[in-house]
């Protein structure tokens, strides 16, 4: 189980229809947004949302985050996440809640040894 993660931010890259859905849904649900890339009126062009996932998130937001992300990626297959942690981007490929929270783990503990 993650209870904390210290992630700079997360990065969802996706077709745009996907991507402006996604920011609707994040910022409704307060998650902070840190950018989003210019929009692209060409079919199927990737574009990209970062969030900001302050430190020490909790055990709630890191569920409620993984369930809005699995359900966009299950939607479009185009679509990749990847956590941002000291400036390292580090690819989050899982398709179901359960490993992105594995992986989310993993990268907790990577994350603690190197600082500790």
């Amino acid at each position: 189980m993650v209870k904390s993660i210290n992630m700079d931010s997360l990065r969802f890259s996706a077709t745009g229809a996907s991507i402006y859905h996604l920011e609707r849904e994040l910022d409704g649900a307060g998650f902070p947004l840190i950018k989003r890339s210019p929009i692209c009126y060409s079919p199927g062009a990737i574009e990209f949302l970062e969030i900001a996932f302050p430190a020490g998130a909790g055990v709630a937001a890191i569920h409620a985050l993984s369930k809005i992300l699995i359900a966009y990626i299950n939607k479009d297959r185009s679509a990749e996440c990847s956590v941002i942690i000291g400036g390292k981007e580090h690819k989050v490929r899982a398709s179901t809640e359960e490993g992105v929270l594995k992986i989310l783990a993993e990268l907790k503990a990577q994350s603690d040894s190197e600082q500790g």
